[in-house]
């Protein structure tokens, strides 16, 4: 009774509804706006970086830093060349929300099962290199959990007593990394980067289990302010964007319909600098 129940649960499961999927044409050519914004949004600022970098000075030294700054009891040459070449490490954990839309499924348990699924938490880890004042490479890795229960859902005449679901995207990927200072304590990072997304989702009915596996491209995007207590020490938010798509066919669904495994995820963290 509980494969049949848990094979008939999951049919109408990821069949008739789309788990957070399922989008017309119109809205995924609004989540392809959403996307090229926020790439041109990073072009233009990593522009803009660029071109005050190569500004000429005027006989004159930048003392600010964006990592670290001279001590403003040295005194240094005109010609005395400051480097920027440093690592930044983060670690932190916030909030994670689905993106993505529902589609109903016409079962109220389902649905009610389902929308508990939007509202997470997340891990997130990055390491950065900046070779110059504003321009850097790192790693980026998050880790986002979505939990569900739900109890007494009715399928035809089958009762399911107990259903649990929990979902995982862990994703790691390289970034090219941005950062302006915005004062003598506050520092603006922008982070942008493509890596591997691996999606897992675990069911459980009754006792009996389902699992489900699927590695797919994803993409990363973030920005964050970050405050610095002292020259290594540091603390931040950070607002970020990753995920990807699996093909409706992956569920015997029309293979022009996409699930989103997309999260908006807001984190605070804690950095750490080292300069040379």
């Amino acid at each position: 009774m509980h494969q049949v129940a848990f094979f008939l649960l999951f049919t109408e499961y990821y069949k008739k509804k789309d788990l957070y999927t399922k989008k017309s044409n119109v809205n995924k050519l609004t989540m392809k706006k959403k996307i090229c914004m926020i790439l041109l949004s990073f072009t233009v600022a990593g522009l803009s970086m660029y071109a005050q970098e190569n500004k000429t000075e005027d006989n004159s030294v930048q003392l600010k830093r964006t990592v670290r700054k001279k001590s403003e009891n040295q005194n240094l040459k005109t010609d005395e060349m400051i480097t920027y070449r440093d690592f930044r490490f983060t670690i932190g954990g916030g909030y994670a929300r689905r993106l993505g839309e529902i589609m109903q499924s016409g079962n109220t348990d389902i649905d009610k099962l389902t929308e508990g699924l939007k509202n997470g938490y997340n891990i997130d880890v990055e390491a950065q290199y900046f070779f110059k004042e504003h321009w850097g490479l790192g790693l980026n890795f998050y880790y986002n959990r979505q939990s569900s229960s739900s109890n007494d859902i009715l399928i035809g005449d089958i009762m399911i007593r107990d259903a649990k679901e929990n979902i995982g995207f862990t994703y790691i990927g390289p970034t090219f990394n941005m950062r302006y200072n915005l004062g003598s304590a506050f520092t603006l990072y922008m982070n942008l980067g493509l890596g591997a997304l691996f999606y897992r989702d675990e069911a459980i009915l009754d006792g009996g289990g389902y699992s489900y596996n699927k590695t797919v491209l994803g993409s990363y995007a973030s920005i964050s302010g970050d405050y610095q207590f002292n020259q290594n020490i540091g603390a931040g938010l950070k607002l970020s964007v990753g995920g990807g798509s699996i093909s409706g066919e992956e569920f015997s669904m029309d293979k022009k319909d996409r699930m989103s495994l997309s999260n908006f995820m807001v984190t605070a963290y804690i950095s750490f600098r080292t300069s040379k």
